[in-house]
């Protein structure tokens, strides 16, 4: 999409734009296992310097797994954790602009008859997942098999940033909406025979609390209630690397719940189950997950408050 359709931007972000749109482009003609090679030189590189988010990693597993783990091991894993964030970027990059037919180099779907089980009959339906491996190359794939597939995401505070991503989602006919004003676009999309990736994962600074790898956490009831609401099928489904740039996307067997308007407690103990699915997926193989960001904040401000409370 061009610059020039947005004509709030300023100068600076119209050349940005440009700039990422080439990088992207560029991106687009390397080799998947050479972009995940570069990509563990600039993660390895910037590790040293990234004391802040050093520190969350450190902090995040020294809360799940205390002293089962040694303070190497919580190193290696952060180390790991990191360095894969960069690798995955950029294997996306080159996966988001590749045809179908090669994309199944990268990508390996396993149990997809669920998926199709789910959505038969022109039904939508609701992809719950995480923050594992390099899960968004997945859902641009999904969306190249011919799935009607959507994202929710919160923007990148960096609008040329995030419009490049959502340009490259939109190759692969995935759909973007704003988690914070598209509710009535993404009921319109799900009530219309469409898919919608949610993350259990995030910190929802209002959402509901669950336990997440054993902690107080806040999740996003978003994908319950919509699913009870609109008597949807929940399909838990999760990444892991299978080996350089090749991923493989396990497809769990779809979860029905109750129709109707769910109360906090349905909510809550639905979420908790869905959780816990997470859960083992993270603990198999931590180095996937994103330990780099405060998973636990808004539920350790939610406790505090209360305990403070008379």
């Amino acid at each position: 999409m061009a610059p020039g359709n947005f004509p709030d931007w300023s100068r600076g972000e119209r050349i940005l734009y440009g700039v990422l749109t080439w990088v992207a482009r560029f991106m687009g003609a390397v080799p998947p296992a050479c972009s995940q090679r570069l990509g563990s030189w600039i993660g390895r590189c910037l590790w040293p310097f990234a004391a802040s988010r050093r520190a969350i990693a450190r902090a995040n597993l020294d809360k799940v797994y205390g002293e089962r783990l040694s303070p190497a091991a919580k190193r290696r894993i952060a180390c790991r954790s990191f360095v894969r964030i960069f690798e995955d970027a950029l294997v996306l990059l080159t996966a988001a602009q590749m045809p179908t037919r090669l994309g199944h180099r990268i990508c390996v779907v396993r149990n997809e008859d669920f998926l199709r089980q789910a959505t038969a009959g022109g039904k939508g339906a609701i992809i719950v997942s995480g923050h594992l491996s390099n899960f968004m190359v997945m859902v641009g794939f999904l969306g190249r098999l011919g799935y009607k597939i959507a994202v929710l995401v919160r923007p990148l505070a960096i609008r040329p940033a995030e419009q490049v991503i959502t340009d490259l989602r939109a190759e692969s006919g995935v759909r973007t909406f704003d988690q914070g004003r598209s509710a009535l676009a993404l009921v319109r999309h799900l009530s219309s025979g469409g898919i919608t990736w949610f993350s259990l994962d995030q910190n929802a600074r209002t959402g509901v609390l669950v336990e997440a790898l054993g902690r107080p956490a806040t999740a996003f009831a978003g994908p319950v209630r919509l699913a009870r609401r609109l008597d949807l099928p929940i399909v838990p489904a999760f990444v892991r690397r299978i080996g350089p740039a090749r991923y493989e996307f396990d497809i769990c067997e779809p979860i029905r719940l109750p129709p109707g308007e769910p109360g906090d407690e349905e909510i809550a103990a639905d979420l908790t189950r869905l959780m816990k699915l997470l859960d083992a997926r993270i603990l198999a193989r931590p180095e996937e997950w994103l330990w780099c960001h405060r998973r636990w904040r808004t539920a350790e401000r939610i406790l505090a408050e209360r305990a403070a409370r008379p």
